[in-house]
């Protein structure tokens, strides 16, 4: 059941109309809402679930009522978009503009710096976001034909480490042993099951791992990925959920930073296949293939966020 609510910083005028149909199907009735407004917004919330009861709208703050009672305050926060899902939450899901950079990161790219793209505003911590199909790194299928995969990345920070959280609610919990052989390629064969690519860079320091769970254990197996160096310390553990699993990995960061730029993907894969299906990547995929890419990753990639305070 769709149910919208829009609203207007400005006078408008509402219009209804009647329009062609996509091929083979009847014609659609919409509605139009203009402004003559030399400047202003319009801020619409749409349901197609019937979830939401209703929404208060209060300058640039959005608060959706949702049917089970809770509510989430929407907000920007710099060049982002806030979700608070709670009221006095702490931290909040970010959705960040992830192709606002990217034409800086690009050119840093072809020249071959090995240093990260500087960027204008670190994020705080702690940091909760939702990857979805903004984030999907595709084989043959898109996000939608493969079942819109999804996952939660949380990261805060614990003494003098990083904490790295991502909960995976739907997966084939299909772990390829981390030193299985490949028949195919080059390519690690622990890439082709689900998994996670965990990427840190702290000061000198720029490490990544890939992290398969351990069957039958709360252990994670983890081989250093390509091009990145392991001198970081870290621990990971894993527990599966009711149709997917958990991870959480600890690295330990040098004194005296500030920042650190972080990268997470997560490897999925579906039934009847023998080779991943394609990955959730927290940076963005912008629109590219996971065809060939191993556990590869440029540091440009990676986001940066502020350590605050020990």
């Amino acid at each position: 059941m769709l149910r919208g609510w829009v609203d207007t910083s400005a006078a408008a005028s509402w219009w209804s109309a009647v329009a062609p149909g996509p091929p083979a199907r009847p014609s659609q009735s919409l509605v139009l809402v203009r402004s003559a407004a030399r400047r202003g917004t319009i801020t619409g919330i749409w349901s197609w679930r019937g979830s939401v009861r209703s929404a208060d709208f209060d300058g640039d703050v959005v608060t959706v009522h949702r049917v089970d009672g809770s509510a989430h305050r929407h907000r920007p926060i710099g060049d982002d978009w806030a979700i608070d899902l709670a009221a006095g939450a702490t931290s909040a899901v970010v959705l960040g503009r992830g192709m606002a950079a990217e034409s800086s990161d690009r050119s840093t790219t072809e020249r071959g710096s090995d240093a990260p793209t500087a960027r204008a505003r670190a994020l705080s911590l702690p940091f909760r976001t939702i990857l979805g199909a903004a984030h999907y790194r595709r084989s043959e299928q898109s996000w939608e034909e493969a079942g819109k995969p999804t996952c939660v990345v949380s990261i805060e920070r614990s003494g003098e480490r990083l904490v790295v959280r991502v909960d995976v609610p739907r997966a084939e919990r299909r772990f390829a042993p981390i030193e299985a052989e490949n028949p195919f390629d080059n390519d690690p064969a622990a890439i082709h099951g689900d998994g996670v690519q965990l990427y840190v860079a702290a000061g000198e320091h720029a490490s990544g791992w890939l992290l398969v769970p351990i069957p039958g254990s709360t252990e994670v197996a983890r081989r250093r990925a390509d091009g990145w160096s392991g001198t970081l310390p870290i621990e990971a553990s894993w527990q599966p959920s009711a149709d997917g699993y958990s991870l959480v990995a600890s690295v330990a960061l040098p004194t005296g930073g500030a920042e650190a730029d972080v990268d997470v993907l997560v490897n999925e894969i579906a039934p009847g296949r023998s080779r991943r299906r394609g990955q959730l990547v927290l940076s963005g995929a912008h629109g590219e293939f996971v065809y060939l890419r191993a556990d590869r990753h440029d540091r440009e990639r990676l986001l940066r966020f502020a350590l605050g305070d020990r």
